[in-house]
């Protein structure tokens, strides 16, 4: 799965998010696999339209990057360069909340970052702001 997401041009950040594992992992597995970096998407000006007109209706960085095949730092630099403002993804508390929860019942961060569409980051963040910490010996 990890190397069809690879070959049909999904980013290697949006990879690793999607299967819970790291982006040298999904290098790594290319790499032996015999396939080749992805080839860059050509920006054009309808191209970036596009993507700035998903990013101010509030599509989720991530998904955008993955449905146009570019990274998520082309996203957010076309976003920094000509949108009015840039936005910061608002969690809800019932988010938060469904996030802290899973993360206290066990599940592992990277499987509560899939299972809840925010990244592994977030659900670390929020676990710590709750003083929630994993026990040692307890693999994430």
């Amino acid at each position: 799965m990890i190397l069809e997401d690879y070959a049909a041009g999904v980013t290697m950040k949006v990879i690793a998010h999607r299967h819970g594992v790291s982006v040298k992992h999904v290098a790594s597995l290319a790499r032996r696999a015999g396939l080749s970096r992805r080839p860059r998407v050509e920006m054009t000006e309808a191209l970036r339209a596009d993507i700035l007109a998903e990013y101010v209706n509030g599509v989720p960085v991530l998904m955008i990057a993955a449905s146009y095949g570019v990274s998520v730092t082309t996203v957010t630099a076309i976003a920094r360069a000509e949108a009015e403002e840039m936005r910061r993804p608002r969690l809800t508390q019932r988010a938060r909340n469904l996030i802290v929860k899973d993360f206290a019942a066990g599940i592992g961060v990277c499987a509560v970052a899939r299972r809840r569409g925010v990244s592994a980051n977030t659900v670390s963040r929020l676990a710590r702001e709750a003083g929630l910490r994993r026990l040692e010996g307890a693999g994430e």
